[in-house]
């Protein structure tokens, strides 16, 4: 069930996100806009008016959430939805580009900081995937005739699932401690941009007086 969900759930988006865009501008905005080769950049951006605006990337996080979704917190029960998460990923990259580029305007958005409300959201999922693992686990029937036959009490295996969720817890709070959210070479570089720019400011406030 897991499988055949998210196969049929990528194909969806696929359809929806890139074909029905390019069969609409292909049978019906193509034929209403004058474009040729030797139109210049000018031109070519002014014809971007009679493409559809872009719709943001509200849908582009719900899927990127979903996708993290089946990924980490039933990952346990079908291993291979790494790798049809990774087959989709690679065929989207060039797909949303060429819907970015193609399909809509250009889109301009204003520098943001951080994910925002999003990154509570993975937050919160990568927490509840911890649990909900080591509950499927629990459920396996691996554990059950084991339970059964090599005499186990339920307690001992409930009382251990309950210590590895602890312990893998405390595993991705000491990770998300020690790994930057900021790369080093992102931040040097970030870094000397800024020493540059203000350098520069302080030249010309300096040519003012």
């Amino acid at each position: 069930r897991l499988a055949s969900l998210l196969i049929v759930t990528q194909l969806v988006n696929q359809v929806t996100e890139v074909v029905i865009p390019f069969l609409v501008d292909r049978f019906i905005s193509a034929p209403n806009r004058k474009e040729s080769e030797d139109d210049s950049e000018e031109d070519k951006f002014r014809n971007q008016s009679a493409l559809p605006p872009f719709p943001g990337l509200f849908a582009e996080y719900i899927e990127l959430l979903v996708q993290f979704g089946y990924l980490s917190l039933f990952s346990c029960v079908f291993p291979l939805t790494a790798v049809l998460l990774l087959l989709n990923n690679l065929t989207e990259i060039r797909s949303d580009a060429y819907k970015i580029c193609r399909l809509f305007r250009k889109p301009f958005s204003p520098p943001v900081a951080n994910m925002g409300v999003w990154q509570v959201a993975f937050e919160v999922l990568s927490y509840v995937s911890v649990v909900s693992n080591c509950w499927l686990l629990l459920l396996s029937p691996r554990l059950q005739r084991l339970q059964e036959e090599g005499g186990v009490s339920g307690t001992n295996i409930l009382l251990a699932a309950v210590g590895v969720e602890h312990l893998l817890i405390i595993i991705k709070l000491i990770m998300a401690a020690l790994i930057p959210d900021e790369p080093g070479w992102i931040r040097k570089k970030r870094e000397r941009m800024e020493y540059r720019s203000m350098r520069a400011l302080r030249q010309q406030q300096g040519e003012e007086s």
